[in-house]
């Protein structure tokens, strides 16, 4: 059942990679096509700092990618129709960009609200490591509430990375969530010590020259020491793998779908209606 499951979606996946305006890589996140949307899962701290966004879509059958999309930042912003934000990032659905997109089929959804516990699950993701989709499974072990949203315990190997994933049904082959990060616990406790640090850099910042000893300023040696840490920290949690994850069921994902294809229908029908 896996393997008709990435013979028919694989190709539906892509990575979604954010370009400092240095030109490097600081961030990647899987997504995928959903009707004429790619569901991400991406914070607006993230997209801020990001230059540059690339959006890749590969098959088993091409070396390189099947579809690729390069966007300035401000113009991925205005082509976000909606999103479900969470307390860190939240699923963005971002209107599919023109170009040719004949390769990229689409994912079925399902029709179950929640898939069963105990029910077996596919994740087709991309990670911080490899630069191609990989298919990893597990089955649904529980599932919680968290800030008004249900969600899909499912026991399955996460990393970096695998947020924005698409759940899907080992039995029917249907999408039945989308990986979140939200509720990892160390994806908390690596935003809470990179905040502590941040401020300890702009603190320390703000003394430069204040104290100098030898020639040598105690804070800016300080504050270098500061980046390190803060780049040490970000390497580990890159490097972090936890066995189990978290999903946003498909039932809620479709609901938003559904507002805004609403609204889309009342702007178009404005636009229709308004004199020239």
């Amino acid at each position: 059942m896996y393997r008709s499951v990435w013979k028919n979606y694989h190709k539906s996946v892509c990575s979604v990679e954010l370009y400092s305006k240095q030109g490097i890589r600081f961030h990647r996140a899987t997504g995928f096509r959903y009707r004429g949307y790619i569901i991400s899962d991406l914070s607006g701290e993230d997209l801020k700092r990001a230059e540059k966004i690339l959006i890749q879509f590969f098959s088993e059958k091409v070396s390189g990618p099947v579809a690729l999309f390069e966007l300035k930042s401000r113009d991925l912003n205005k082509m976000i129709a909606g999103e479900i934000p969470n307390e860190y990032s939240g699923l963005k659905f971002i209107a599919m960009p023109k170009g040719d997109t004949y390769s990229v089929p689409p994912l079925i959804s399902g029709s179950i609200p929640h898939p069963a516990t105990g029910s077996p699950v596919a994740i087709i993701c991309f990670s911080r490591r490899m630069d191609r989709p990989c298919l990893k499974t597990g089955i649904v072990s529980s599932r919680i509430m968290e800030g008004g949203n249900a969600y899909v315990h499912i026991e399955a190997s996460f990393e970096p990375g695998n947020a924005g994933s698409p759940v899907i049904d080992g039995s029917t082959g249907n999408l039945v969530g989308v990986v979140s990060d939200c509720l990892s616990a160390q994806l908390r406790e690596y935003k809470v010590l990179r905040r502590i640090i941040d401020e300890n850099i702009r603190t320390l910042d703000a003394l430069n020259g204040n104290s100098v000893c030898e020639g040598i300023d105690i804070f800016q040696a300080l504050k270098a020491n500061h980046y390190l840490i803060r780049n040490l920290t970000r390497d580990i949690h890159l490097c972090s793998h936890r066995n189990f994850g978290f999903a946003l069921p498909f039932a809620r994902i479709a609901e938003c779908f559904n507002d805004i294809e609403c609204c889309r229908q009342i702007r178009l029908q404005e636009d229709n209606h308004s004199p020239e």
